[in-house]
């Protein structure tokens, strides 16, 4: 009678061990201009803010004025796509290249996404290019279907479109 005891007792205790990792929050990304919701001036240059939930592999991606899609991040300036929720990213940044709108006043767009694990090596060819260079006949559609497909769709996506005035 004594053991029966016992053993509810340690049942009981077992949900308090750690959570595994599957039951953690989903994964959240954020991504801000400096343009704040306004038009940019043809030419001018655009600061990114990035931040997800907890920590992530970011990978983010410029479809501009000529549709052309290419992958900004992580890149030869920053190798590492590690990104923590307390420190953010920001592109450019310190790194050597910028992000402007296009002079020709044509809407462009930024996809960003981000995933539990570093996943751009299991890219398709055809949306895992050099950075800053464009891809192969690539849509950013194409590029969120090949990171839901890597990454099992834990991933979290957001998109920004950049507008002249």
């Amino acid at each position: 009678a004594d053991t029966g005891a016992r053993r509810p007792r340690r049942r009981a205790a077992a949900p308090a061990a750690p959570a595994p990792a599957a039951s953690l929050p989903a994964l959240t990304l954020q991504v801000a201009s400096s343009a704040d919701g306004r038009r940019l001036a043809k030419g001018e240059a655009v600061q990114l803010s990035i931040r997800p939930s907890r920590d992530a592999h970011v990978y983010c991606y410029l479809q501009d004025e000529k549709r052309q899609v290419t992958r900004f991040f992580p890149n030869r300036f920053q190798r590492d796509s590690r990104v923590q929720p307390a420190t953010g990213l920001q592109l450019p940044g310190s790194m050597r290249f910028e992000l402007t709108m296009n002079t020709r006043g044509v809407p462009e767009t930024v996809a960003c996404f981000a995933t539990e694990r570093d996943v751009l090596a299991e890219l398709p060819a055809g949306v895992n290019g050099g950075d800053f260079q464009p891809l192969p006949a690539a849509t950013l559609d194409q590029v969120r279907q090949a990171f839901v497909k890597v990454s099992g769709g834990a991933l979290a996506h957001e998109s920004l479109e950049l507008r002249a005035r």
